[in-house]
């Protein structure tokens, strides 16, 4: 299942296992998000370039297991997120960690850590602009 979330200024891409059959087909439908939960752990069946190109999301999170026999996420998938300005979230190395939407803003919350919120303004800024991941280091 894949799903859209939007409310308000904010949006995030929902992938579960989709890979790049899936992903080739919904790109032409998407926009702009600020979150995008990643397809199928990282694996390099998904993330494709057209989509992400698409949907230029301002953070990514990829949930994945530490030490998974799989060896995910994928180094290509990694490469791809990166050069798309993506602030990157893994489970497998930040621990879980949630997002809210609340129309106007995105908060990010790392469970049993501090609370970090990042408010973005009410029209898409693009991600090399927004200044987003240097505002969490």
């Amino acid at each position: 299942m894949v799903i859209r979330i939007a409310y308000g200024h904010t949006s995030a891409l929902l992938e579960g296992d989709a890979e790049k059959r899936t992903e080739r087909a919904i790109a032409a439908e998407v926009g702009p998000v600020n979150l995008l939960k990643v397809g199928h752990h990282g694996s390099n069946t998904s993330s494709i370039r057209e989509l992400l190109d698409k949907i230029q999301p301002q953070f990514a999170v990829i949930s994945v297991g530490r030490f998974n026999r799989y060896g995910h996420p994928a180094p290509q998938v990694l490469t791809r997120i990166s050069q798309e300005g993506a602030c990157l979230f893994r489970t497998d190395v930040n621990g879980a960690v949630s997002f809210y939407l609340d129309g106007t803003r995105l908060t990010e919350v790392h469970w049993g850590r501090e609370r970090v919120t990042m408010d973005f303004l009410p029209r898409w800024i693009p991600r090399q602009e927004a200044g987003h991941c240097a505002a969490l280091q």
